[in-house]
């Protein structure tokens, strides 16, 4: 019996590397290539500078720069859109799932049981009934990754689905008196706000943070943060380091410091699998409270009337206070949430929920 075909599109803003893993997009897409490989022919779309990493994966000439004029962009855009057209009239995919990160309206009327994952944490482009149509009229699924995020799109996603994938149960190790941030430079969720909380608030506790400004728009003036930054003696950077070095650290930290303003949180998660508790900004609710138990994060909350400093100062002392087999159970959690299996079936059930919905 044949398998259908899966057309699966990366991040068109950088290159898959075997690796590392640069973003929160590329960690879905691969978990999507992995898992349902097993039940189709899935065709894994990568850019330029990627690595060869599995069957049937096709790496573009081309990559998106969000550093480019306007202009540059739109031209590039086009580009990186005909060459997908191209694949679809090659390949004939029964399923499309685009977890480009970049609208590409110009072609959903070549799209077919189409899904566009929408990953970013607030809209690109104002939210009107014309944006919601482009989806529509070609009947494309417009799908959030958290139903926090969902709220900040008004509501305009068809739905929203999980992400998160744990593969196994891992190894608890002891905490160890250091904490770790992970994810690229971005400006638009503020770092440096948690990254300077923790710098003032938790001198006895190293912050290892690991970001890149590779593929990201970064200013002179985000230069200039990380400088200061780097005044603290207790923080601790580290750039395009390996995936493997980064999980190393991770085992063993404290707990994993977050930016706030993330539409679900995949480090949070990624840190859970091995029993790590998470330190989060916020105001009454985050995405990542939809995957967390409770005992394994603590949100900063600025609607509080107690100082977000000294929610801060509470969450660490508490985490410090975490046994091995506290650890365990925040591990164990996440593993009976979002193992395999409950990956796959939400995944087949997105599918098929986008082929009934857009059944001829």
């Amino acid at each position: 019996m044949r398998k259908e075909k899966i057309l699966l599109i990366d991040n068109v803003f950088a290159p898959s590397k075997k690796d590392k893993i640069l973003n929160g997009v590329q960690k879905f897409g691969k978990a999507q290539r992995e898992v349902l490989s097993e039940y189709y022919d899935v065709y894994y779309v990568t850019m330029k500078g990627s690595d060869l990493q599995f069957p049937n994966q096709i790496i573009l000439d081309l990559i998106h720069d969000v550093n480019l004029p306007v202009k540059e962009k739109r031209i590039l855009t086009k580009k990186i859109s005909n060459e997908i057209v191209k694949l679809i009239q090659k390949i004939n995919p029964d399923i499309i799932l685009d977890n480009s990160c970049k609208h590409l309206t110009g072609i959903y009327k070549h799209y077919k049981n189409a899904v566009v994952f929408d990953h970013y944490h607030r809209p690109s482009m104002p939210l009107t009934s014309e944006i919601k149509s482009r989806f529509d009229r070609h009947k494309v699924y417009w799908c959030g990754v958290s139903k926090w995020q969902h709220e900040r799109f008004n509501r305009f996603f068809d739905g929203t689905t999980s992400v998160h994938l744990v593969e196994k149960e891992e190894e608890v190790a002891e905490a160890k008196p250091y904490a770790v941030f992970v994810g690229r430079w971005d400006s638009g969720k503020k770092p440096q706000v948690m990254m300077r909380m923790h710098g003032r608030n938790a001198p006895d506790i190293t912050l290892h943070v690991f970001t890149t400004l590779k593929h990201c728009l970064i200013e002179d003036e985000d230069q200039k943060i990380i400088d200061n930054l780097k005044k603290f003696k207790n923080i601790k950077f580290h750039f395009d380091a390996p995936r493997e070095t980064i999980l190393k650290y991770m085992r063993e930290a404290t707990y994993i410091l977050g930016s706030g303003n993330e539409s679900t949180g995949i480090v949070s998660m990624e840190g859970a699998t091995f029993g790590i508790p998470y330190v989060v900004l916020g105001s009454d609710f985050v995405a990542e409270q939809e995957h967390m138990h409770p005992f394994s994060m603590a949100l900063l909350d600025r609607n509080l009337d107690v100082p977000v400093k000294e929610q801060f100062i509470a969450a660490v002392d508490r985490f410090k206070k975490y046994t091995i087999e506290d650890r365990k159970r925040i591990a164990k959690y996440a593993f009976i949430k979002y193992n395999r299996t409950q990956f796959l079936v939400k995944q087949l059930r997105l599918i098929n929920d986008v082929k009934a919905k857009y059944a001829l």
